[in-house]
């Protein structure tokens, strides 16, 4: 019969968490206090905050589908909490950025905001939250002219939003281009070597490479050797992707110039537009 071994930590540890999530908060002290074991509790965005991805570019996609696509397939987190996006994103790819901050800057295109709750569960606020929430729709205190002296308000939301600030990266459809050059020619000894190409546009399609335009293997007599070489393409995303080569002869081979073309998007630099009212934008 086989044992297993349990630190007796990790199961107290356990018990806290449960007290913690049942909102027993003073029975999960008392644990602390008599065991000196200590729950400590991490926001879950911040496992996300050092993870750099990269990624192929979904167009027209809205906000929280590239939300859940970006958390599921890099985080493994549920997205079950989340609002739907309002304006379909034209083009989204990451190029080895960080996760958390796109997923800020996406929501935050979206006129909305991302964070994990108290229970560490991911949750998605689209731009009609503050209107549609309970506590924007039901009344939460009533005062009568008797009680109006106890109103003394710090902040007028008048004296807030008069004005918004919009920065944008214009991007199109681009056409064929030279995504990428060798910086030299490539050896290939027998067998298998992988190299990793970066391209200078995002790119929505990696076209096969033409001989001998745009490639041509040889011996190093001169001598063409492409029936003896394989190239496929592997993990191919928005601005990279690696090239693995097979050589099934038993010589070297050399691929001098070799390019890739590809269809890209092209686009200007980031540009802003300022709105400023007379009138604030929230009465």
């Amino acid at each position: 019969m086989a044992s297993v071994e349990v630190d007796a930590g990790d199961i107290l540890r356990l018990v806290m968490q449960f007290l913690r999530e049942q909102g027993l908060t003073s029975s999960l002290r008392a644990v602390q206090d008599e065991t000196g074991v200590a729950l400590n509790v991490l926001d879950r965005g911040a496992a996300l905050l050092d993870d750099k991805s990269s990624t192929r570019i979904d167009q027209n996609i809205l906000p929280h589908e590239y939300l859940a696509k970006l958390l599921i397939t890099y985080a493994g987190i549920n997205t079950s909490g989340m609002d739907y996006g309002l304006a379909p994103i034209s083009f989204a790819w990451l190029d080895d950025e960080a996760l958390w901050k796109e997923i800020q800057d996406v929501a935050a295109a979206d006129s909305g905001y991302a964070f994990f709750d108290e229970l560490g569960s991911f949750v998605f606020k689209n731009a009609t939250w503050w209107a549609t929430a309970t506590y924007s729709t039901v009344s939460q205190a009533t005062f009568t002219t008797a009680r109006f002296q106890n109103l003394a308000p710090e902040t007028k939301h008048a004296d807030i939003a008069t004005g918004a600030i919009i920065e944008y990266q214009p991007r199109s459809h681009g056409g064929e281009q030279i995504i990428w050059r060798a910086s030299s020619t490539i050896i290939l000894p027998p067998g298998t070597t992988t190299i990793q190409a970066k391209f200078s546009y995002p790119v929505t399609l990696i076209l096969d490479p033409l001989q001998p335009m745009d490639w041509l293997p040889i011996s190093g007599g001169g001598i063409d050797v492409s029936g003896q070489i394989e190239l496929t393409f592997e993990n191919k995303q928005a601005q990279r992707c690696d090239l693995r080569f097979v050589n099934n002869s038993n010589v070297t081979a050399y691929v001098p110039n070799m390019r890739l073309r590809g269809l890209v998007l092209v686009g200007g630099p980031q540009e802003q537009i300022t709105i400023d009212v007379d009138t604030p934008l929230v009465p």
